[in-house]
C-alpha cells in the first residue's frame, strides 16, 4: 500500500489531500473509491471515469474523531479493468482553534430576533460542551435557548450526543 502524508485538523474541522487516480490502460476505465473508515476519511468524488493513459484527481478529506491520537484507515481505489491501489491514511485531531462568533442584528422596534448555531460532536461518545453568551448590553437583553432547557443568560454546560450522518 502507498502511504499518504499525515493529515492534521482541529476538532470540528477537516483537512484534505489530493489522490491522483491513473489509468495505465488503452481504454477508458471507471474507478470506485472505498474507505475503511468513512466517518473519518472520505473520498470525493467516490468514483471517477479516467480516459485511456490519463489521470483524474479525487480528494481525501479527514475529519478528526479524537484529540491527539493518530487515526488510520485504508482507502482503496479500484477498477475492474485497470486494477487497484491501496492507500494508508493517517490523521490526527488537534485542539480546536477559537470558534467563530455570530452576530445577530435586529431593527430597533422588533420584539425578538433569533439565530441558530450548530455544532457537530466529532466523538463516538457524548461530549460536554461549554456554551457562553457574552454581551456588553444590560443583563436580560440577550438569552440562550438550548435544546431541552429554559432560556438562560449565564454560561451553561450541556452534554451532546453524537448525531449520525455527520
Amino acid at each position: 500500500p502507498e502511504q499518504l502524508p499525515l493529515l492534521t485538523a482541529p476538532l470540528g474541522r477537516s483537512a484534505s489531500c489530493p489522490i491522483l487516480v491513473s489509468n495505465p490502460t488503452a481504454a477508458e476505465a471507471h474507478f470506485n473509491c472505498h474507505s475503511s473508515d468513512p466517518m473519518r476519511f472520505v473520498v470525493n468524488p467516490n468514483s471517477a471515469t479516467v480516459p485511456p493513459q490519463g489521470s483524474a484527481e479525487v480528494m481525501l478529506e479527514y475529519r478528526p474523531g479524537s484529540l491527539g491520537a493518530e487515526e488510520t484507515a485504508t482507502v482503496t481505489v479500484s477498477s475492474e479493468t485497470a486494477g487497484s491501489v491501496e492507500y494508508v491514511c493517517h490523521g490526527q485531531g488537534e485542539m480546536p482553534t477559537g470558534s467563530e462568533s455570530t452576530s445577530i442584528n435586529s431593527a430597533l422596534s422588533t420584539t425578538t430576533t433569533s439565530n441558530s448555531l450548530s455544532w457537530v460532536n466529532p466523538f463516538d461518545r457524548p461530549a460536554t460542551v461549554r456554551v457562553q453568551l457574552s454581551s456588553w448590553e444590560p443583563p436580560g437583553t440577550f438569552s440562550l435557548q438550548l435544546p431541552g432547557t429554559q432560556q438562560i443568560a449565564q454560561p451553561q454546560q450541556i452534554q451532546l450526543q453524537r448525531q449520525h450522518g455527520m
